[in-house]
């Protein structure tokens, strides 16, 4: 929905179509597929222009495992291997999740400069990381660096060496 006056976007639904969907993920017998996916997005009008008011989204996701098992006790030394005893089966499980999220925002205030430079020092300050160092992953349990990853320069950091 747009305004005629501003032609500014007023409401968004969406509702993404059965053919567009991903197709099912599967592997090993489990499988995971998205089933729906839709929301709707109002923006409200002040002084200041337009802003969020509502936000919502359906999502609905089914997983499935489907695992035969066998299990089969031998006799030991005899001739061929000749089976004792076999128990068969199937796990066949299926489970659908329907979430729904929404957000309303009530009021808003705006706010200056010094309570957003307040609020950043509580919060994680980005560091821009131009080449690999090995000071980078210090105290992190985590898998040695590819040689791609360790020889990786930024291309900031290949003008600064010119």
């Amino acid at each position: 929905m747009i305004s005629c006056e501003t032609y500014a976007i007023r409401m968004v639904k969406y509702d993404i179509d059965e053919n567009k969907k991903n197709r099912p993920i599967r592997i090993f017998g489990l499988s995971i597929k998205e089933l729906t996916n839709s929301g709707l997005v109002l923006y409200a009008r002040d002084n200041n222009g337009y802003y969020l008011k509502y936000n919502m989204r359906n999502n609905v996701i089914r997983n499935e495992m489907k695992l035969p098992f066998q299990l089969i006790r031998k006799l030991r030394g005899a001739l061929l291997g000749r089976k004792m005893d076999e128990v068969a089966g199937d796990i066949d499980f299926s489970e659908r999740i329907a979430r729904r999220n929404e957000t309303l925002i009530l009021n808003r205030e705006p706010i200056n400069e010094n309570v957003y430079l307040q609020a950043q020092e509580y919060g994680i300050k980005p560091t821009i990381k131009t080449a690999y160092t090995d000071s980078l992953w210090a105290g992190y349990p985590i898998l040695e660096p590819t040689k791609l990853m360790k020889d990786y320069v930024s291309s900031l950091d290949k003008k600064s060496q010119q």
